[in-house]
């Protein structure tokens, strides 16, 4: 069986399966999400966990997980990029704390 790619969230700093967490990337001095996992350049994941999220959107975090110089980050990219993650994701908050898109909602619901 092949070894499962491993990354740390930038929120709790544990260790998770890659295709659970978000990647948050840097191009060109904008902060985007990488919902598909295929922009080039470093990234920088988190759990899709509203306090992880939270956790996350720290300015001397993300440069140090993306190797970007003091001051790339700006507190106005964070907010936007705070609003995009919760957008792009359709979020819904279980009462656990967890993101569940409707996507996954709808198909909780039918199989329920």
């Amino acid at each position: 069986m092949a070894k499962r790619p491993m990354r740390m969230c930038i929120g709790c700093r544990r260790r998770a399966d890659k295709n659970a967490l978000m990647r948050l990337v840097c191009i060109d001095g904008e902060m985007m999400l990488d919902a598909n996992f295929t922009l080039g350049g470093r990234g920088a994941y988190v759990h899709k966990k509203e306090g992880c999220i939270a956790q996350s959107m720290n300015a001397k975090k993300l440069e140090g997980a993306l190797r970007l110089s003091r001051g790339t980050v700006k507190k106005g990219d964070l907010r936007d990029l705070h609003a995009r993650i919760f957008e792009k994701i359709a979020v819904e908050i279980d009462r656990d704390g967890v993101a569940t898109s409707m996507k996954d909602k709808r198909r909780r619901i039918k199989f329920l």
